[in-house]
């Protein structure tokens, strides 16, 4: 790819790399201390409640530049202090959740037919290092929910299946209430990571149709169409079907849960992919697909968790993202794989937590080290650390500790840029620190 490319192909991406994320709703759907809805109105047989969060954190960092040669999109953390080779960076900004303010109204059809509608909108404390910053206002539950005792069937937007398992581990053992990793520091679009790019895959949210079970015993089934998304990065549009998630869980309230999430969506090419004389080389059809599992346990005041995830054409923070990282330069998906495990325990109101998680890339069988033009992480490994105190189950204040490691494949020697490293990597550190008011 030339420098154009790179660059044109580096800014598209950052919009993408800083709303990771997170975001996290599964938020309000699982929350370890969630605030009581607040009634706002009763009319003609419909209920309508408000509910919410409000958060700010001072989130500082500081550690080594992403390595020269690098592409902004592939990985690490970008911010680079000019002839230093280091970053040190504050920023002041929302958490893992960002601000929330939702309203869901609710119609009791009949004895057995309920029918929920969900309004949520999301905005950041902060986005841009701007005097003049306005975050934007993010729009991520619009749905209707009909259940009965057939089961659900949900139409609208909300968060998905794929990767939400892993997701809510970590939003109800370690980062619901605190940061975790910031995703990116130039901004600060969306939520923060938690632990997605290290061991966990964000699932954003997403249009669809889902239909869930009824929980037998605990035991339920979801599976959802979902509009499907389109890899212009690597000249993926075509997509004849819808991307089809589901989640398998078994679930005992406040004591033990067991997951498992799956991806699948067919994509073709709009563009070949063709050699110097003409020839396709490429792939044309490709199909996208991961699955993920995973378990939560609590024991008194002990409460341990873990997920993992494999796949292709998954990237490195959200399935299916649209970044140069989805294939190679043919069109052959890459592998993507990531591992993480956390552990918290809770007296009263406080909670002490941590864990770690790796996420790693593989090549694919047409690449080989060293790259000469392009570099793909090779792994990203996170661990945390965290104290949150409670109270009156309103405010919850949060100091943690995030560091980052980043490994990239290695570069071949160029004689063009002197300084560019050829075994590149990057440790960054994050101390945040935050309060998070719910109603």
């Amino acid at each position: 790819m030339n420098g154009s490319q790179r660059t044109v192909r580096g800014l598209r991406a950052r919009g993408w790399w800083t709303s990771c994320l997170l975001c996290v709703a599964a938020v309000v759907l699982a929350s370890r201390d969630a605030a009581a809805e607040i009634p706002l109105a009763d009319a003609k047989g419909w209920t309508l409640t408000l509910d919410g969060r409000f958060n700010t954190f001072v989130s500082f960092s500081k550690g080594d530049q992403q390595p020269p040669g690098i592409p902004a999109w592939s990985g690490g953390v970008e911010d680079r202090d000019a002839g230093t080779g280091s970053i040190q960076t504050t920023r002041i900004r929302s958490g893992f959740v960002e601000n929330v303010f939702g309203f869901t109204l609710v119609k009791q059809l009949s004895a057995t037919l309920k029918l929920t509608g969900r309004f949520a909108l999301w905005v950041g404390t902060a986005q841009e290092r701007s005097k003049t910053d306005n975050p934007s206002v993010d729009v991520r539950d619009v749905y209707t929910l009909l259940e009965g005792p057939w089961g659900g069937l949900l139409a609208g937007r909300t968060l998905s299946l794929f990767g939400r398992g892993g997701i809510l581990v970590d939003h109800e053992i370690q980062h619901g209430f605190g940061l975790g990793h910031p995703c990116a520091v130039r901004s600060a679009v969306g939520g923060a990571c938690g632990y997605a790019g290290h061991g966990l895959l964000y699932p954003s949210f997403n249009a669809g149709i889902v239909y869930n079970t009824p929980s037998l015993g605990g035991l339920q089934l979801s599976v959802g169409a979902y509009d499907p998304a389109v890899i212009t990065e690597r000249t993926y549009e075509i997509t004849p079907y819808p991307r089809i998630e589901g989640e398998l869980i078994f679930n005992l309230p406040k004591r033990f849960r067991i997951f498992a999430d799956f991806l699948w969506q067919r994509l073709a090419n709009n563009t070949p992919f063709l050699d110097a004389a003409g020839n396709n080389i490429g792939e044309q059809v490709a199909d996208a697909s991961g699955f993920s599992a995973g378990a939560a346990l609590n024991v008194g005041p002990l409460a341990m968790g873990g997920s993992f995830y494999t796949g292709k054409g998954l990237g490195i923070y959200i399935p299916m993202a649209n970044t140069p990282l989805f294939s190679d330069e043919k069109g052959i998906l890459r592998v993507t794989s990531g591992l993480v495990g956390m552990a918290s325990l809770t007296f009263g109101e406080a909670k002490l937590a941590g864990g770690a998680g790796i996420s790693q890339l593989k090549m694919t069988p047409t690449e080989k080290e060293p790259f000469s033009t392009l570099d793909i992480p090779k792994q990203q490994i996170g661990i945390s650390f965290g104290y949150y105190q409670g109270i009156y189950k309103t405010i919850t204040f949060a100091l943690e500790y995030f560091q980052g490691r980043y490994q990239w494949y290695d570069l071949a020697p160029d004689a063009t840029m002197p300084m560019v490293i050829q075994h590149p990597k990057q440790t960054v550190n994050f101390v945040n620190a935050g309060i998070t008011m719910l109603f």
